[in-house]
């Protein structure tokens, strides 16, 4: 019987603990005082830590009191940088639908306000939304999409914070924008009208982020050759990014068009003349794709990318134990190579991704965990 009511009286302390959080009024308040600390001590920001660990785990999710607290502080230019950065991916996990608008519209004005000032080291406000920025594209945006009834806002603002170019974000969180807009799980031709406007945006930018030549097909040749031919066939004009989709999808035409522009405008443009090769040689190596197969065993790269040729077999229909073995083969041919060696890591983690390898695959290679890669 004792035991019984020790049990019992256990499971009644634990409901009172949570009945308590029901109104987390104290914690809210006191991480309101926290945020508006200039300086706010190593004891009070693992408080304030330890006030957010508790909304995201025992608070109810769209909570009125906690999306407006932890978006006021989030909102206010006032708040500490380290403060808001802790409560910025909170509240992506406590949105609901109507809330997870105004935040992506409030981080749109937060990219509208500095994206085309230039980075100044005593700038603390604009670096402080520059740094929640990059949070937010790094840790919330994919998790606030399923609360979007429509996602062109966010997409729009990730084709925004790629084309930023005054140093504000890390080029790491660049590049990992341009992934989500080519495989985040919303609608295709969303994201291929994002990778568009993207693409049309750096047109004299390049390389543009990896991933979103993926998107296009045969039928969005015509398109993308507009980007590259007349009136477009200037050097402040020439789409680099359009070019290089052509070249993926083996549109031949479009090496005559590079040319020409490169004739026309000669001065500079060496390195590009070596894209230009590298573009006939990605589109002769798919003429017929199991060609691909022949440069993924070789040992040249001729400036393509195995882990573009890899998935550009696969988006052919070539069998994946077919193109497994000729991984296996290149990764034989070039093991006394150490530089190539680093790039048969990176071609291993893309394929273990693409469920390419078995797990037990080249084990001497190793690389790093990483998310699937579709």
């Amino acid at each position: 019987m004792a035991i019984a009511r020790a049990i019992l009286a256990f499971f009644v302390i634990g409901a009172l603990a949570m009945s308590a959080y029901a109104d987390p009024g104290q914690d809210l308040a006191r991480l309101r005082q926290i945020s508006k600390l200039p300086q706010p001590s190593q004891k009070e920001y693992f408080e304030a830590k330890a006030i957010l660990a508790r909304l995201e785990t025992e608070s109810a999710s769209g909570d009125p009191a906690v999306v407006k607290t932890l978006f006021d502080i989030i909102e206010d230019s006032g708040s500490h940088g380290l403060v808001s950065e802790q409560a910025l991916p909170v509240l992506a996990t406590k949105t609901d639908a109507a809330s997870a608008r105004h935040v992506v519209s409030l981080m749109a004005s937060k990219l509208a306000e500095l994206k085309d000032k230039p980075v100044q080291a005593k700038d603390l406000v604009h670096g402080r939304d520059a740094s929640l920025l990059d949070r937010f594209v790094e840790s919330c945006a994919e998790p606030l999409l399923p609360q979007l009834s429509d996602p062109r806002p966010l997409m729009d603002l990730l084709v925004e914070f790629c084309t930023v170019r005054t140093g504000w974000f890390r080029p790491d969180v660049q590049q990992k924008a341009g992934r989500l807009i080519a495989a985040a799980p919303v609608d295709k031709g969303i994201r291929k009208a994002a990778a568009l406007r993207l693409i049309k945006i750096t047109a004299t930018h390049y390389p543009y982020p990896e991933g979103l030549e993926r998107l296009f097909e045969p039928q969005d040749i015509p398109a993308l050759r507009k980007l590259i031919r007349a009136p477009n066939n200037t050097p402040s004009t020439f789409c680099w990014g359009a070019a290089d989709v052509l070249a993926h999808l083996a549109d031949e035409t479009a090496i005559q068009d590079v040319r020409a522009f490169l004739q026309a405008n000669p001065v500079g443009q060496v390195p590009l003349s070596d894209q230009v090769q590298a573009y006939a040689y990605r589109i002769e190596i798919q003429k017929p794709p199991e060609k691909l197969l022949d440069f993924i065993r070789g040992k040249t790269s001729n400036g393509t990318s195995r882990v573009w040729a890899m998935r550009r077999a696969i988006d052919y229909g070539i069998d994946k134990k077919t193109i497994r073995d000729a991984i296996l083969a290149h990764a034989e041919a070039v093991k006394d190579d150490r530089v190539q060696m680093d790039e048969v890591a990176s071609l291993k983690q893309a394929a273990n991704d693409c469920g390419v390898l078995n797990k037990d695959d080249l084990p001497g290679v190793a690389i790093a965990e990483s998310p699937a890669t579709p």
